[in-house]
């Protein structure tokens, strides 16, 4: 279920809540399951589903409960027996089981109908609220850029496609927002999507690789190392290294460690990375009490 449909269930959950008709449909369940892409989903594609699914379509059994639900909603059998005249029955096939169903089918149809402007008015407010905060996430993010790039004097230019790539490899932004600061507390090698496999680390140093480098020799020198590899030889995932096995497995594929190596190295980006947007926030948030 995408987050537009999410919301959008959730919402016409708690708005239906007190409406006794709508509130035995399984909104969730079948804004999950429905095959509605985001830029359709609407009422009338909605109610499409719905039909599809015979949603509507309610089933009264007992003579007892029949007989409760039609002296609530149709004591004089008018409307129940012209649905089933409509439908091909004959007075010799109907029982009261039957009738409390088509008209118990037929009412949660036209409450369901009833709801079309506030179904719609939803659906708008949902999709202007994401919009709204897609707008203000990208505002955030440029101003994270900003804020890494102006770090440390660090004055690689391509730092930004490093930045970019290590966000997607959480898998996008607002995945990277929920779990930095699980990565900065308790370390990358915690479990976090994109760098728990070795095939999908290693994938990651490789198609980044020069940017990579470039930042890390910028790093170790602002550190006072000698040079990149010295640094990584003394990341404790790496300790185990030397810098010559270190050196091999950056540049030779057929090196018996490059699959451990090159994966600390893209813990140590991972969880740089964290720390730098942590920095921002908490720049912000002191900038936000100043003010």
């Amino acid at each position: 279920m995408s987050k537009l449909q999410e919301l959008v269930a959730s919402k016409l959950v708690e708005s239906f809540k007190n409406n006794d008709e709508l509130s035995d449909i399984d909104i969730v369940y079948h804004l999950d399951n429905c095959d509605i892409d985001d830029e359709d989903l609407s009422f009338d594609k909605i109610t499409e589903y719905f039909e599809d699914q015979s949603v509507f379509n309610k089933e009264v059994i007992y003579y007892g409960r029949a007989m409760e639900y039609l002296m609530d909603n149709d004591s004089s059998l008018n409307e129940s027996m012209s649905l089933a005249h409509d439908l091909g029955y004959t007075p010799d096939n109907i029982n009261s089981e039957l009738l409390a169903s088509l008209l118990k089918s037929q009412n949660l149809r036209q409450e369901w109908n009833d709801q079309q402007d506030t179904v719609e008015e939803l659906i708008d407010e949902v999709r202007e609220d994401l919009e709204s905060e897609k707008n203000n996430s990208i505002e955030e993010y440029i101003k994270f850029s900003a804020f890494f790039l102006a770090s440390n004097q660090y004055t690689y230019e391509d730092c930004e496609e490093l930045i970019n790539a290590t966000i997607e490899q959480f898998g996008d932004w607002d995945s990277f927002k929920e779990n930095y600061e699980n990565v900065c507390n308790n370390g990358i090698d915690g479990g976090f999507e994109g760098f728990i496999y070795h095939h999908n680390t290693v994938e990651f140093v490789e198609d980044n690789f020069d940017n990579i480098m470039a930042f890390s020799k910028e790093q170790a020198e602002e550190l006072g190392e000698p040079g990149a590899l010295t640094m990584f030889s003394k990341f404790k995932c790496l300790e185990e290294f030397s810098i010559d096995e270190i050196s091999e497995a950056l540049y030779s594929k057929e090196s018996e460690y490059r699959d451990n190596i090159l994966n600390g190295i893209a813990w140590y980006i991972g969880e740089e990375v964290c720390r730098m947007y942590q920095r921002f926030i908490e720049e912000q948030e002191s900038e936000e009490e100043e003010d």
